[in-house]
């Protein structure tokens, strides 16, 4: 199954315990293939850096691992821009095209703008738990 995950879901997951990251959990073990962009991955470390600033270097070094973990488990692909449907958020663009492009099933997150499309063209937009329902 393809999924992208928003940047908000991968930042819970590396910050606190929870669904979010037992997705991450998932996709280590190789339960889901994770489709990302460039860009995508790019806002992941720059989200994580300005988090990271208030951190320990013990716990600096092993959100980079995490953030490396994802960047090696994901398949990378190249958005067509305007293909998704339109988001009231111009930031979360990228999410929607990048599924729509990809043919993935789903983006996963606690987003408001992304979560108010649900279901479009080829997939829908879900939270945390019913991801992780779908992969059990």
């Amino acid at each position: 199954m393809k999924a992208i995950l928003d940047t908000n879901i991968v930042m819970s997951g590396i910050f606190w315990s929870g669904h979010a990251r037992n997705i991450l959990l998932s996709l280590e073990e190789g339960a889901f293939e994770h489709i990302c962009s460039k860009e995508i991955v790019e806002e992941y470390f720059a989200t994580a850096e300005k988090l990271k600033a208030k951190l320990r270097r013990e716990d600096r070094t092993l959100i980079d691992e995490i953030l490396d973990m994802i960047t090696m488990r994901s398949h990378f692909a190249q958005a067509i821009f305007g293909c998704g449907p339109v988001c009231r958020d111009p930031n979360d663009q990228m999410f929607l095209d990048l599924t729509v492009s990809t043919e993935a099933k789903y983006i996963v997150s606690g987003d408001k703008d992304l979560l108010s499309i649900g279901m479009y063209q080829g997939g829908s937009v879900i939270k945390p738990k019913p991801f992780l329902n779908l992969l059990s």
